[in-house]
C-alpha cells in the first residue's frame, strides 16, 4: 500500500507540475499582451527639419485624423481645477477610437479632439507620444490647481506651441509647480517633439520631467519604447555603432537602432526612402504590430500615409494642412482604403 502511495503521489505531482507549466506557457503565448511599440525619427537636409516619421504599433488601427482650427476660444482640461489655454494655432492629430485600450475614460468621444496621440500644427511644429514602461509622473494633491493629463498635453502643445523653445517654457512649467500633470490613461507615455530646426525629447523618471535636447542639439532624433539615454546606451551593440548585432525590431532598442541610424544617414532621402526605414522598423508578428506608418513634411504642412501592417504599402494618402478646412474626424482606415 505505501508503495502505491508513493506512485499516486508522484503521479500526481508529475500532472500538477505539467499542468501548471502549461498554464504558464498559455499565459505567455495566448494570454492578454500589449508590446511596448511605436518608433519615430526625424530627418535633416540643410540643418533643417524635413521629414518626421512614426510607426504606429497597437492592437488595432481604429483612429481617426482630426483637424483643429486656430479658434482662438479657451480651452480648460477635464481635470478638477483643469489648466486654460486659447488655441492660437491650427493643427492636424491623430486620435485613436473611445473604446481603446489605453484611454479608460469616460469623457473620450469619437469626435473629441481634446486627446491626440500626435499632431503636426501649422508652425511645423509635431508632437509624438510613445509608451514608455516604468514611467512615474510627478506627484499631484487634490489640492494644487492648473491639472493637465498626460494627452491634454498634447494638445495644449498643438495649440499653443511655435517651437522647441515654446515646448520647454511649457515643460517648466511643470517644473516649477504651476502646470500639474494628472495621470489618467493606463499606460505611461514618453514624447519627441520637433520644430522646423531640432526636436527634444522629454520623459517622466522616478517622479521627475527629464528632457533631452532642447538647449543642445539631441545626439539622434529618434525614440521608440525605451528611455532616451538608455537607448543611447545600448546603440554600441549595432552595426553601424561598432557593434555587431543587426539593427532590427521588435525589441525597443533594436527599433531605436534603425531610427536612430536614419536620423543621422537620411540627408537627401526622398519620401519613398523614408517610407523604407519604417517598413525595417515594421513590427509584423506580435500582439500589437504596426497598423500604419505616416510621415510629416513639417516646412510643407504636408501628412503623408501608408499601411505599412505586414508587408503591404499602398500609395500614400497626402493631407495638406494648409488647404484643410474640415473639423469632421476622417477615419484612417478610410483614407488607407483610397
Amino acid at each position: 500500500m505505501s508503495l502505491i502511495r508513493n506512485q499516486i503521489t508522484t503521479f500526481w505531482r508529475y500532472v500538477t507540475k505539467s499542468f501548471t507549466h502549461s498554464i504558464l506557457v498559455f499565459t505567455f503565448v495566448f494570454g492578454p499582451h500589449f508590446s511596448q511599440a511605436c518608433t519615430v525619427f526625424a530627418s535633416k537636409t540643410d540643418g533643417k527639419i524635413k521629414f518626421v516619421a512614426k510607426n504606429f504599433d497597437w492592437q488595432d488601427g481604429k483612429g481617426s485624423l482630426i483637424y483643429t482650427p486656430a479658434d482662438q476660444l479657451e480651452h480648460q482640461s477635464i481635470e478638477l481645477f483643469g489648466f486654460k489655454w486659447k488655441a492660437n494655432l491650427r493643427s492636424l492629430s491623430f486620435h485613436l477610437d473611445a473604446n481603446n485600450d489605453i484611454y479608460n475614460d469616460e469623457h473620450t468621444s469619437e469626435n473629441d479632439n481634446r486627446f491626440p496621440m500626435s499632431g503636426m500644427n501649422e508652425k511645423g511644429l509635431t508632437v509624438e507620444v510613445l509608451l514608455l514602461k516604468g514611467t512615474v509622473y510627478p506627484v499631484t494633491y487634490e489640492t494644487q490647481g492648473n491639472r493637465l493629463n498626460q494627452l491634454e498635453l498634447v494638445r495644449y502643445l498643438l495649440d499653443t506651441a511655435s517651437t522647441i523653445t515654446d515646448v520647454r517654457t511649457a515643460l517648466n512649467l511643470i517644473n516649477e509647480n504651476k502646470l500639474n500633470l494628472e495621470n489618467r490613461f493606463k499606460h505611461g507615455l514618453h514624447y519627441i517633439t520637433c520644430d522646423l530646426e531640432d526636436c527634444l525629447v522629454f520623459e517622466f523618471i522616478d517622479g521627475k520631467l527629464k528632457i533631452n535636447g532642447g538647449n543642445a542639439s539631441l545626439r539622434y532624433l529618434a525614440l521608440s519604447n525605451i528611455e532616451y539615454e538608455k537607448g543611447l546606451k545600448a546603440l554600441p551593440r549595432y552595426e553601424g555603432f561598432s557593434g555587431t548585432l543587426v539593427r532590427k525590431g521588435p525589441n525597443p532598442s533594436g527599433r531605436f537602432a534603425i531610427a536612430s541610424w536614419a536620423s543621422i544617414n537620411s540627408e537627401h532621402s526622398i519620401l519613398n526612402d523614408v517610407f523604407q526605414v519604417l517598413v525595417d522598423a515594421a513590427i509584423k508578428v506580435d500582439a500589437s504590430p504596426t497598423q500604419w506608418s505616416y510621415v510629416y513634411e513639417p516646412s510643407l504642412g504636408v501628412l503623408s500615409i501608408k499601411d505599412t501592417g505586414g508587408a503591404r504599402l499602398l500609395p500614400e494618402m497626402k493631407l495638406d494642412l494648409n488647404t484643410r478646412q474640415e473639423t469632421k474626424p476622417v477615419k484612417v482606415s478610410s483614407l488607407l482604403a483610397r
